[in-house]
């Protein structure tokens, strides 16, 4: 638990735990770096205590005394919580360069959702700490189309379109990357990296909607498929995902996988701490389970002492970092009545049916449904009471079951929040005419329901 902050007491504590010739004092270190939960801008605080007291640098100190990197987790967890995150992000930059092979993913989650501005304090935190520029660090460790694709993360304008008043533009973009891409033998690199890499991710976001209304497939998945560079494929397609929906999945990739991805959970827990409740928020939606639980879960994590100081910058994150959408809350705790399976929300399918679009919004309550050539349908669930309905996404969540024995898609949905539901859930599908009613179903205190055999597109 947090005690009262005196950054010159947690100095002194920084000291004895690391200050010994013969071992470090492990516990004591975890305590006043982790277990005090305190937040980032106490850490600099502490930083500058230590430094003014003992003319030491404390990040120094803690890795040596952690013996960096023959402990590398653990250790590098423990930095993670003295820097800030343009100081990580930059350390996590260098040495996705520095070693044997190019770390591309670790860059692609350190920029691809980055803004302008802060590419540039990266850009500014990165020159100070190794005299040398990002870019030319990328210009020697990269090249041919992913050095282009770097370059262009780090310098491209980027610009922020009022995505309201841009829907001629939007619409534009649509067909000129359609006309290079899925229409066409041999794919336009260039379009598809001129017209992404000049946007910022909310206009991406739009456009990858809009590709879905206008050809029945997602920009990200078409980026996928068409773009033969791995690496520039893989970027683009980060570029144009949801940001809290893309960091929940790169983290779910790093817990599931056949051993827990440790440089990964640290990295994005570490630079992404300000929006984590928005991404913690995702990942339950996305896959059912609470981030912190199913961390709690894994070998790596559970009972370790990098598993201690992950947890502690996760508990810090979620209570310090930006919220979740509006209506909602952050999930906390398991819900009494669990989601189905792993439900998939983009590229899911149930039966001949294929999910293929990207919600509207932040509340991803709408998602759309395809049938050979037949048209697209979105489906959303409302909630009635009195004769009053609740505005999309208020108080509930659809999702599509990616289950394949479905003939018809059917849609599940819960509710945003810890409360039960009454009245009645009303399912509304939109195959471009507007949204009508086709299915509703009573509710008595229920969290959840599934709607069975939806109307087929």
């Amino acid at each position: 638990m947090p005690g009262l902050f005196e950054p010159k007491h947690d100095a002194e504590l920084l000291r004895k735990a690391t200050s010994s010739s013969w071992s470090t004092d492990h516990n004591l270190l975890i305590h006043v770096l982790a277990e005090n939960e305190r937040t980032n801008e106490q850490m600099q605080e502490l930083r500058h205590a230590f430094l003014q007291e003992y003319k030491e640098c404390p990040i120094k100190t803690v890795m040596r005394a952690t013996n960096l990197p023959h402990q590398s987790a653990y250790s590098w967890a423990l930095v993670a919580t003295l820097l800030t995150r343009e100081e990580f992000a930059a350390e996590c930059l260098h040495w996705a360069m520095a070693l044997l092979g190019t770390d591309e993913r670790a860059m692609i989650q350190i920029l691809a959702h980055s803004t302008k501005e802060e590419v540039e304090r990266i850009k500014g935190t990165y020159l100070r700490m190794y005299s040398k520029t990002l870019e030319r660090d990328i210009i020697d460790d990269t090249s041919g189309n992913e050095r282009d694709f770097f370059m262009g993360l780090i310098n491209a304008p980027r610009s922020h379109v009022d995505v309201a008043a841009a829907q001629d533009e939007i619409d534009r973009d649509v067909k000129e990357l359609y006309l290079a891409g899925q229409a066409r033998w041999s794919s336009d690199t260039s379009t598809f990296v001129n017209i992404i890499m000049k946007h910022d991710n909310e206009y991406l976001a739009a456009l990858n909607l809009a590709y879905g209304r206008a050809y029945g497939d997602t920009l990200q998945r078409a980026v996928e498929e068409e773009i033969s560079h791995s690496v520039l494929a893989k970027g683009m397609a980060a570029m144009i995902m949801d940001r809290a929906d893309y960091y929940a999945s790169e983290l779910n990739w790093a817990i599931s996988g056949a051993g827990t991805n440790t440089d990964t959970l640290t990295r994005i827990i570490a630079t992404q701490r300000h929006t984590m409740p928005a991404i913690c928020h995702r990942y339950m939606i996305k896959f059912g389970k609470n981030l912190r639980q199913h961390l709690e879960q894994e070998n790596a994590v559970n009972g370790t002492q990098y598993g201690k100081v992950l947890l502690s910058l996760l508990k810090v994150a979620e209570a310090s970092g930006e919220g979740v959408p509006p209506g909602s809350s952050t999930p906390a705790a398991p819900r009494t009545a669990p989601p189905p399976p792993v439900p998939e929300f983009v590229g899911a399918r149930a039966g001949n049916h294929e999910v293929v679009g990207t919600p509207r919004g932040t509340q991803q309550d709408q998602y759309f449904c395809k049938n050979g050539s037949m048209p697209i349908t979105e489906y959303r669930v409302l909630v009635e009471r009195d004769g009053i309905r609740s505005e999309p996404g208020e108080l509930t969540i659809t999702v599509m079951s990616n289950i394949d024995m479905y003939e018809a898609p059917h849609v599940w949905f819960y509710t945003c929040d810890a409360k039960p539901l009454t009245g009645i859930a009303v399912l509304q599908a939109n195959s471009g005419g507007g949204w009508k009613d086709v299915q509703s179903k009573h509710l008595s205190d229920a969290k959840d329901i599934l709607f069975n055999d939806a109307p087929h597109c």
